[in-house]
């Protein structure tokens, strides 16, 4: 009975092979179960020996494969090791003009600068500087604005011509009509005080008391409302005839000098209470192309 259902299901399967073009047909169409019907070999040989097909590769991608995660960062053990440089020295401050650095005397620890945009203009600008202890300058106080000579700035002065001489010069006195408590030399000015100009005298550029009694021919009265508050600039110390007499910080009145330095009464009064003859100030005039070679 086994023998006969076995051939049955060979020529089944062998008719489905062989079929007519409408019927089921198999992509193999000489395959090994149609060479065994052929051959008369069992059914179970054939099947034995022959390769069970491998099923087709999926058409879905592969998942890809998830990032390890990163590893945390450890703290290392080792001593950090770090650049080393040598100290940077300070840059030496100077918040004035070159002269400061280079014209001003080395025991100078205060300065007054006046100074302009050329030499032609008699607008100027006022400030003061204190010494630092790197040995640079330090602004105290302005600019404040100031008027200088109808003439401006110039090199040589000579007696008469309203110009403000160039350079640096001490300011050994402070006087006007009452003492504002300054620690500076200071004598009040009368009304006999004068400052001789003529150049003839033996008494030029100098403070004396009126009358003159023939000691001189001309004198600048000193009793006067610009110089209630002033400051002696000596830019003739020698006293040279008609190197220039009577030079003065002073209060200002609105105008041009003849050669004097005018501002206005809060600064003048600050400066007076800040300078110290122990400091030997010194006042720097010039246009600022000068005052910065």
């Amino acid at each position: 009975m086994r023998k006969v259902f076995t051939v049955v299901w060979l020529v089944g399967l062998v008719l489905a092979e062989g079929g007519s073009s409408g019927g089921l047909r198999f992509a193999d169409t000489a395959g090994p179960i149609a060479r065994a019907a052929s051959s008369g070999a069992p059914l179970q040989t054939v099947l034995a020996g022959t390769p069970s097909p491998s099923p087709s590769p999926s058409a879905t991608a592969s998942p890809a494969p998830s990032p390890s995660p990163s590893p945390s960062p450890s703290r290392s053990t080792a001593p950090t090791v770090k650049a080393t440089r040598a100290p940077i020295p300070p840059a030496v401050l100077n918040e004035g003009p070159k002269w400061l650095m280079t014209k001003v005397p080395a025991a100078s620890r205060q300065a007054v600068v006046v100074e302009a945009a050329s030499t032609g203009t008699s607008y100027a600008k006022l400030s003061a500087f204190q010494r630092t202890t790197g040995g640079g300058w330090h602004r105290v106080l302005g600019p404040v604005s100031a008027r200088i000579g109808s003439s401006g700035f110039s090199w040589s002065h000579r007696e008469g011509v309203p110009s403000t001489p160039i350079g640096v010069f001490a300011l050994p006195l402070a006087f006007g009509w009452a003492n504002p408590g300054t620690r500076m030399a200071w004598r009040t000015a009368t009304t006999d005080s004068v400052w001789v100009d003529d150049p003839t005298s033996a008494y030029y550029d100098t403070w004396q008391t009126a009358p003159a009694n023939g000691r001189w021919k001309s004198a600048e009265q000193l009793h006067i409302p610009v110089y209630q508050l002033a400051l002696w600039i000596n830019i003739n110390p020698s006293h040279t005839p008609n190197a220039g007499s009577a030079f003065f910080v002073h209060l200002a009145n609105g105008g041009a000098t003849a050669g004097c330095v005018a501002v206005d009464e809060s600064s003048l009064r600050w400066l007076l209470g800040w300078m110290d003859p122990a400091a030997g100030p010194r006042i720097v005039m010039g246009p600022g192309s000068t005052l910065n070679q």
